[in-house]
Formats: structure tokens, sequence, C-alpha cells
């Protein structure tokens, strides 16, 4: 069956932010390890994706092609609005931070994803690129952020 698969060229985002949110959970399918109580955590998300939402297990959805009546993205949408919910009941904010990716090198160039601005953190976790070389710069910037600590009183 694998290898009658053949590739359309389509994107269906919402799998994969799915999968990245499973597996911070502690429980099946991925099991995380426990965490410790003593620690503070950064849960962060990083969707890469290189189009635009047109692929999806329902065909009606989407062909592989184009994305008809913005059903994945409004799946896409829902799901980011349930992972931005869960908040941490110490802070009161989100638990999850969300980085975005858009590698636009489609020509002509594919409009930029307002799901992917959407699902977001904020307005500077959103990547907007037009080549595959920076994507090493960009998740460099990513990681320095994560990597930052802040001191508080």
């Amino acid at each position: 069956m694998i290898t009658a698969m053949q590739p359309t060229g389509g994107t269906d985002q919402p799998i994969g932010m799915a999968w990245g949110w499973q597996t911070l959970q502690q429980t099946s399918p991925m099991n995380a390890p426990a965490e410790d109580p003593n620690y503070s955590y950064v849960h962060a998300i990083i969707l890469l994706s290189d189009g635009l939402n047109t692929e999806d297990r329902w065909p009606a959805y989407g062909n592989g092609s184009q994305q008809f009546s913005g059903q994945i993205d409004n799946r896409q949408k829902a799901l980011c609005d349930n992972i931005k919910a869960v908040l941490d009941p110490k802070t009161g904010k989100s638990v999850y931070t969300i980085y975005t990716v858009q590698v636009n090198t489609s020509i002509p160039a594919d409009a930029t994803s307002s799901v992917l601005q959407y699902c977001a953190t904020d307005a500077s976790k959103f990547f907007l690129l037009y080549s595959a070389n920076q994507v090493i710069t960009t998740f460099n910037t990513i990681g320095t952020s994560l990597s930052q600590l802040r001191v508080a009183r």
C-alpha cells in the first residue's frame, strides 16, 4: 500500500498541529514523560508548512490543489483555539506557545496563510519565508527565544 502512494502536493496542516500537541501530552498515544512540579517548562509547538491547506481526508473539503469552503482552515482554527485555551493554573496564561512557519517557495507564490497567522501565539511567532535557506535562520531565532531565561520576582 505504501509503495502505491503518490504525492499530490497537497497540504493538511491540522494533522501536523494535532500530532505536535499530542507529543506534549502525558497520555496516549505519545506518553510524554512526567514533569517535575518544581520546574517551569516551556511547551512549544512549531508548525512548519510549505503551503496552504489544500488536502483533506474528506475530498469534499480539499482535493490537494485547492481547499473548498474553508473547512480545513476552520478545523485548524478550532484546534488552535483548543490548544491556546489550556491555561496554567499558577499563571493563568496559556500552557502552550505556538510558532508557525510558512515557507512560500511556490511560483507563483501562495497567499500568506491567515490560519498560520491565527494559530501563532502572537504576531512575532509567525514567520513567512520565501526561501528554504531561511529555515535554518528561523529555527535559530525560535531556539534563541525559547532559551532566553527571565527571572521574575
